[in-house]
């Protein structure tokens, strides 16, 4: 079955990965948005090519913080009526295969699941080589948000401090972060 997942990115000068990202996610989300912040490379010009991403917000010279981005892009993809809320960084890249994997999970496995995390299995010397030492050993990351069982009021911690860095992929009031399922899907990040 097919299923209605938006994905969020904000992104900046991701010309190195973004295409690879994207295309790894079609098939999987049939609406992509994204939040460009104030990227000077060829990244949303690469972004202009797929007719899955349905809204770009660009935006330049604001004072960093990824929370407010984040509360961006969720308006942005809840205008949309998403089933489910994928967000991922430019450099994020899903495992081949990751649409049987995951739709399996939805559909079969984890039907009324709010909320999935994904191993992130951090990339470093060469495309093929992860390291699994310290805390990149089992890195899990939540990402995918079940829409149904939200609340109205979902929303990234806007008590954040202005600036901020590493704010969560999913908000923090969603219903789900206690028990959250994790996927057998595998995000490649080339940091």
């Amino acid at each position: 079955m097919d299923h209605k997942i938006i994905a969020m990115y904000r992104i900046k000068n991701q010309e190195r990965w973004i295409a690879k990202s994207i295309e790894s996610i079609l098939g999987i989300c049939s609406e992509i948005i994204i939040l460009d912040d104030g990227s000077t490379d060829k990244t949303l010009e690469i972004c202009s090519k797929y007719d899955e991403i349905v809204d770009i917000h660009h935006q330049e010279n604001l004072p960093f913080d990824e929370t407010r981005d984040k509360n961006i892009m969720l308006k942005m993809a809840l205008k949309r009526n998403p089933e489910f809320i994928l967000t991922l960084d430019g450099d994020e890249i899903l495992q081949p295969n990751a649409k049987n994997i995951l739709f399996e999970e939805l559909d079969t496995l984890y039907p009324e699941t709010p909320m999935y995390e994904f191993q992130e299995l951090n990339i470093f010397d060469t495309p093929t080589q992860y390291r699994n030492d310290g805390i990149y050993g089992m890195q899990w990351v939540k990402k995918l948000v079940r829409m149904s069982q939200q609340k109205p009021d979902l929303s990234f911690d806007v008590t954040s401090k202005p600036g901020n860095a590493h704010c969560p992929s999913v908000p923090q009031n969603s219903i789900g972060h206690q028990n959250s399922v994790r996927s057998n899907v595998k995000i490649l990040h080339y940091g």
